[in-house]
């Protein structure tokens, strides 16, 4: 699905944005669209995925491509139980590279 030689990180987070853009396209949710548009990710992706070390950036891509295939089988029960669990553990990395400490 994404293929990119490691560590391309301007590449991969152009490839990054365009699965997630694809994605929300995809749904069809004319809030979500605009929502996602708004928030202007391809501009700040390189800078996110500088952190990433080249095992970080194979382990999303693998993600990447079992999303994929769950929405290609039209996976009702495995595929929304992984999206949350990815979206949960990129959330985690985002704060935990933010530095915040006290969170509920």
């Amino acid at each position: 699905c994404l293929s990119l030689s490691i560590p391309d990180f301007a590449g991969y987070g152009r490839a990054h944005y365009a699965f997630h853009q694809e994605i929300v396209r995809l749904s069809g949710n004319k809030l979500l669209i605009t929502l996602y548009e708004s928030m202007h990710l391809n501009n700040s992706l390189a800078l996110i995925y500088k952190k990433l070390d080249p095992e970080g950036i194979s382990a999303t891509m693998n993600e990447h491509t079992l999303i994929f295939n769950y929405l290609d089988t039209r996976d009702e029960v495995n595929g929304p139980a992984f999206m949350l669990a990815h979206l949960w553990s990129k959330r985690e990395r985002l704060i935990s590279d933010a530095g915040v400490i006290n969170r509920k």
